[in-house]
């Protein structure tokens, strides 16, 4: 006897699940997601402009307190160096000095600095033994020194001062041709040497630097551009530091209430 096979159809067939979206109130979902977000950029954006300023505040503060350490411990005078304006158009002498220029140096135009003194502690008066303490370092990215603290000044700030210091190591070729470097020099006491306090105004924005199909740089010096343009006055954030006592702090505009 053939048996006689039924199948049950659901009642429920072709009725979509009342948990189930759909289509269209999937792309509603979507396009308030969407919305949300291109809301949120803009302040995700200036979040991330204000917290990298903040970091290179810290990084620069605390590079200051290191330095005047620095001189009180070795009871000597202790130079903050910054990289001068003409590293792309110089050529250094002793091999490995011209190696870290093009690699490293050009590309920390107006960002990077280190520590040099003439003498280390314990040695006795008047005899030098130059030296830098660690490596060359740089801000930030988008970050950058204004490039008007390296030439003329603006607004009462004066530029670096200079100072004739082996550039950019302590070898041979470098201490037997000193130059004029951008520097700040912290005394025994921890003081500034100037007698006047030092201002370090710190720009938003952009560091052009050429390089080559292999990535290289160019011995060029870099393009800067403020964004927004002029910021480093208009909207300045400097970094001061008190000759008296050396210690360093971050001076911003006012905002009336």
């Amino acid at each position: 006897m053939k048996q006689r096979r039924t199948t049950r159809t659901s009642i429920h067939a072709g009725r979509p699940s009342s948990g189930a979206f759909t289509l269209v109130e999937l792309l509603v979902v979507l396009a308030i997601i969407i919305l949300l977000a291109s809301l949120a950029l803009p302040a995700l954006k200036g979040m991330t402009k204000s917290d990298t300023m903040q970091a290179a505040n810290r990084q620069l503060i605390d590079d200051i307190a290191y330095a005047r350490r620095l001189a009180i411990r070795t009871r000597s005078t202790v130079y903050m160096t910054f990289i001068p304006t003409w590293v792309a158009n110089t050529v250094c002498t002793d091999p490995d000095d011209e190696k870290m220029r093009r690699n490293k140096l050009i590309g920390l135009q107006y960002s990077g600095y280190n520590f040099f003194s003439f003498r280390r502690a314990g040695e006795q008066p008047g005899r030098l033994r130059m030296h830098y303490y660690g490596d060359w370092q740089g801000l930030p990215p988008n970050v950058f020194i204004a490039e008007w603290k390296y030439t003329t000044g603006t607004n009462g700030i004066p530029p670096f001062k200079t100072y004739n210091i082996p550039f950019p190591s302590t070898s041979p070729g470098a201490t037997n041709n000193l130059k004029p470097i951008p520097a700040i020099a912290f005394n025994y006491l921890g003081q500034l040497e100037s007698k006047e306090d030092e201002i370090i105004p710190l720009a938003r924005g952009a560091l052009l630097l050429p390089e080559t199909d292999n990535q290289e740089f160019v011995d060029q010096p870099a393009q800067l551009q403020e964004v927004p343009p002029g910021n480093s006055v208009s909207n300045y954030n400097h970094i001061r530091i008190d000759w008296l006592t050396g210690r360093a702090k971050v001076e911003r505009p006012e905002i009336n209430p």
